[in-house]
């Protein structure tokens, strides 16, 4: 299995971005807003990137996927002390905390609801083999 900054730089390659350019944006707390329609491309190129990373097997990294998709519409992300003043009054929860006991019916359901997703996904990729499989 390919290595998962090979599989970045490969779909970076195939979205023409210049992945030195990319930056990650911490996705804990995040503000995009209006910008003549750049950030409903954020958001397309987002959900292409992040749909092309489960299809290798990436499920984790947003902060990644959401720089990728910021060089694309040529945002150069940034922050501000207000908002590092406001990250230490949060608190993250880990909402993939496996110390959380569940039933097995809610188990089942949610395996299944994943790999009903994925696949879904898988189908609906076919559309463009070019882009998602080569």
């Amino acid at each position: 299995m390919p290595s998962a900054a090979r599989i970045y730089k490969k779909i970076a390659a195939k979205l023409d971005i210049d992945i030195k350019k990319s930056e990650f944006i911490g996705e804990a707390l995040f503000v995009v807003s209006r910008d003549n329609g750049k950030e409903l491309k954020f958001i397309y190129y987002w959900k292409i990137i992040a749909q092309y990373l489960q299809l290798k097997r990436i499920v984790a990294g947003a902060g990644n996927t959401m720089g990728l998709a910021a060089a694309k519409v040529g945002w150069v992300p940034h922050s501000s002390e207000n908002i590092s003043e406001l990250k230490k009054n949060l608190s993250h929860w880990d909402a993939t905390d496996h110390r959380i006991k569940q039933g097995s019916l809610s188990f089942w359901k949610k395996r299944i609801g994943y790999h009903y997703r994925l696949n879904k996904l898988r189908l609906k990729a076919l559309r463009d083999f070019n882009f998602y499989y080569r």
